[in-house]
């Protein structure tokens, strides 16, 4: 065992005992620490701000359950003075400065290094016998609030902004200030705050990323840090269960935003949070910095990432593999992967490679595609009939992951009730940026291939646009996530309603700014016959005395609930069962008066979770296992 304080001088060894050490599990963040019994260590000022870069032979005990980590990282991760550094004679006094440097490793655990974090204490509302042993007082106004008083200030503050921006700034703020009055805010203000934590405000903070302050934390691995990814993951001071990447290629309809995409992901984190009250620090945002092909960032002067290019295929490749691998060895096997915003190739790539090695999925691909098929069976609901017999054929307008993946979980949700796999192909329409996707046409990739037409028609050519299919194919459901502004134009719309009484038009772009159309176009131009739903919330409509309140088909409802209903039932896999039945649960929340006002979607953000995650674990365990292939 290597000796604790081989750094000593001869006379504070003499009088200082060796120090035995006891792994015990820190209260707040469940990892393993060391507990020190005996004097407390020996540790300079200089080291307590971090400029030691390693800490002293034998401070991770005989596991070394810490080595190579600054005093710093060491406090952080452990909440206790857990290393034992140099220790040198006083020149002053010409005596050891263990008293002083024990003073100086109390504080850094408390006063006001405890303010500064937000796990130590809840700000006002922190206890008076809380403030004591932490010697908070003077640092605190004197009064001790409540918890629900300091809910009711951050919410009054909120309510004061006029800026959707400023709103996520304070929400941030308190994220980093005061974690127990932060969750209590938006778990029970959840639905009020969702467009702030999420769509559509994250749009514009990944878009001011650079600029933003507070920026929410998270973790960047850089495609420079490989050969040791592990070793940065180990630099993340929380027990992890489930971990949200991206790689900022397709952020929301934004394109690629590299390092920037660290928006995306800590906004969903925080939806984690306030739809199922696990804490923030369980889930952790992750951004690969593989580069950016956007010149505007790589050319502007606050681009937080690598400036250059995106790198190659194989060596992304490689990153990726070694990422999963690091991920599963420091958080155990059972860690929950959540994918979100990749380029479709990308998605669908990593999506096929892990599925069947670990618990893993694609938040564009599959969440998005259970939120679209919930609302197409609402809006059938408020039709009263039903998807297999009058879903008669759907256009797809934009073929990314969002309306793939919605197209295969339509298909297996038919073919479950019993239509055979060519008819419900036969109903699906789709078109990319070069048209409708048809057999033998170039550039079908072999995501598209399942749902090419099996030729093109003779009314139609390969220029034909979008008004030209909805005029042959005449569908009855039109859905658009192509992120082209204003691409539903009236004529489109009016169309749409001259081919049924009751034209189903889904707008999924995000944020606003890219959306196919607006609710009140929707409602404008089908004189109040469409049944419309949008990516992100649109306010309600007055059109000839009538109130319409627009669904919002955000996959927000979908991935919490999705999650803890895995965990409920130990799941090690995703398949297309789980999705389709959280379909079902979500359009089963649907009320009446939901649908008098025309929503084809439950709004309680925290029930919809609640929901997903039973129905979710009840189809894991009647496949009969919890590891679904």
């Amino acid at each position: 065992m290597a000796r604790l304080s081989h750094l000593m001088d001869a006379s504070a060894r003499s009088s200082t005992r060796m120090l035995r050490t006891t792994k015990m599990l820190h209260p707040m963040h469940g990892r393993t620490f060391l507990r020190f019994a005996g004097k407390e260590p020996a540790v300079s000022g200089r080291q307590l701000h971090g400029q030691a870069t390693h800490v002293g032979e034998g401070a991770g005990g005989e596991d070394g359950e810490y080595p190579n980590m600054s005093r710093r990282q060491l406090l952080l991760e452990t909440g206790t003075a857990a290393a034992v550094l140099s220790s040198e004679p006083s020149e002053a006094s010409g005596e050891t400065a263990v008293a002083a440097q024990t003073k100086a490793a109390k504080d850094a655990e408390t006063g006001i290094q405890a303010l500064r974090d937000p796990l130590a204490q809840s700000g006002c509302a922190t206890p008076a016998m809380d403030r004591q042993r932490l010697r908070l007082d003077g640092l605190l106004p004197p009064r001790v609030s409540s918890a629900d008083v300091e809910v009711a200030r951050c919410m009054k503050a909120l309510r004061l902004e006029t800026s959707q921006l400023a709103r996520y700034r304070i929400l941030i703020c308190l994220q980093q200030e005061n974690l127990t009055a932060f969750v209590q805010t938006i778990t029970e203000h959840a639905d009020e705050l969702l467009p702030i934590i999420y769509t559509p405000t994250v749009g514009e903070a990944c878009l001011n990323f650079g600029t933003l302050y507070p920026r929410p934390l998270g973790l960047y691995i850089s495609h420079r840090n490989r050969g040791r990814i592990r070793d940065v993951l180990q630099h993340w001071p929380h027990k992890v269960d489930t971990v949200v990447v991206t790689d900022g290629e397709r952020v929301l309809g934004l394109g690629d935003l590299g390092a920037h995409g660290m928006g995306i992901v800590c906004g969903k984190a925080l939806v984690y949070t306030a739809a199922t009250g696990i804490s923030p620090t369980s889930v952790l945002p992750l951004t690969i910095d593989v580069g950016t092909n956007n010149q505007q960032l790589l050319e502007g002067p606050f681009y937080l990432g690598e400036r250059e290019s995106r790198i190659p295929k194989s060596s992304y490749d490689q990153l990726v593999e070694e990422l999963v691998d690091s991920l599963r060895a420091e958080f155990g096997n059972e860690v929950l992967i959540h994918l979100e915003d990749f380029s479709p190739a990308n998605a669908f790539g990593i999506l096929q490679k892990y599925r069947e090695r670990c618990l893993i999925f694609d938040d564009d691909v599959q969440c998005t595609a259970v939120v679209v098929v919930a609302a197409l069976m609402g809006a059938f609901r408020l039709m009263k009939g039903d998807l297999k017999r009058d879903l008669t054929s759907v256009v797809f307008f934009g073929a990314g992951q969002a309306n793939l993946g919605t197209a295969n979980v339509i298909v297996d949700t038919l073919m479950d009730e019993g239509v055979s796999e060519e008819d419900a192909l036969s109903r699906i329409w789709m078109l990319d940026s070069r048209g409708l996707i048809y057999a033998g046409r170039e550039g079908v990739t072999p995501q598209k291939r399942r749902f090419q037409r099996p030729f093109l028609p003779n009314e139609l050519s390969p220029q034909s646009d979008l008004q030209g299919v909805l005029q042959y194919v005449r569908p009855c459901a039109l859905v658009g996530a192509a992120s082209i502004p204003g691409s539903f134009t009236p004529s489109v719309i009016r169309t749409m309603s001259s081919l049924v009484a009751r034209p189903i038009i889904f707008s999924l772009s995000n944020p606003n700014s890219r959306t196919e159309c607006t609710a009140e176009e929707a409602y404008t131009y089908s004189s109040g016959r469409a049944i419309f739903a949008s990516g992100s919330p649109f306010d309600p409509v007055e059109l000839d005395s009538r109130r319409f309140c627009p669904s919002q088909a955000n996959n927000a409802l979908v991935f919490p609930g999705l999650a803890q209903g895995l965990r409920l039932a130990n799941a090690s896999r995703v398949d297309n069962r789980v999705l389709r039945a959280a379909s079902g649960a979500l359009s089963s929340l649907l009320n009446e008066e939901d649908m008098r006002l025309g929503r084809v979607l439950p709004t309680g953000l925290r029930e919809s979770a609640q929901a997903v995650a039973r129905a979710v674990a009840d189809a894991v365990r009647h496949a009969g296992k919890p590891n679904i292939t």
